[in-house]
């Protein structure tokens, strides 16, 4: 995909089929995001439909989100590095306090993860992009992706495929 670059990858080697994401650099909106593929069933991909079969509901849940660079007043505050720079909001401001609004809070996510809480801190604050998505993940694998994108893109296993295969630049 044109103006993409894809930084690496979460989760299983094939995140389509197993869940996970890319951590891709967006460079027409100068921010590094990730993809996330979630399954919500299993497909047959090969599975031929009868003619007039009902086509069946989507398989996959696509999430898009943005990984910014968190900043952490060590205190149980939490602002993007952005708010410094431009007065930049957070797109989910309100679920960092969710997240984060105490030290508790961050305490059980990195318990369900098993590192040690600040170290999940150093991740959100981390300048490499694999790290703060790694941290991203864990907030998605622990409150859920909705808390990430709230408008998932719902789709079949070929589309889900389509998106990977083109943001990987690779062809079927």
């Amino acid at each position: 995909m044109e103006g993409v670059t894809v930084i690496g990858q979460l989760g299983d080697v094939n995140p389509v089929d197993y869940g996970g994401g890319l951590v891709v650099r967006n460079d027409s909106l100068e921010r590094v995001q990730v993809v996330y593929f979630e399954v919500l069933w299993e497909e047959d991909p090969y599975e031929e439909l009868d003619p007039g079969q009902p086509t069946p509901p989507p398989s996959r849940s696509i999430s898009v989100f943005d990984i910014d660079k968190l900043a952490w007043n060590g205190y149980g505050g939490w602002y993007s590095a952005k708010t410094l720079q431009d007065n930049y909001l957070p797109r989910h401001r309100s679920e960092y306090v969710e997240w984060f609004a105490s030290s508790d809070a961050i305490k059980r996510m990195a318990n369900a993860m098993g590192v040690y809480w600040l170290d999940l801190a150093d991740m959100f604050c981390s300048d490499d992009p694999m790290e703060r998505a790694k941290a991203y993940e864990e907030i998605g694998l622990f409150h859920g992706f909705g808390t990430l994108d709230t408008d998932p893109e719902l789709a079949s296993y070929k589309r889900a495929m389509e998106l990977f295969n083109d943001l990987k630049g690779e062809s079927k």
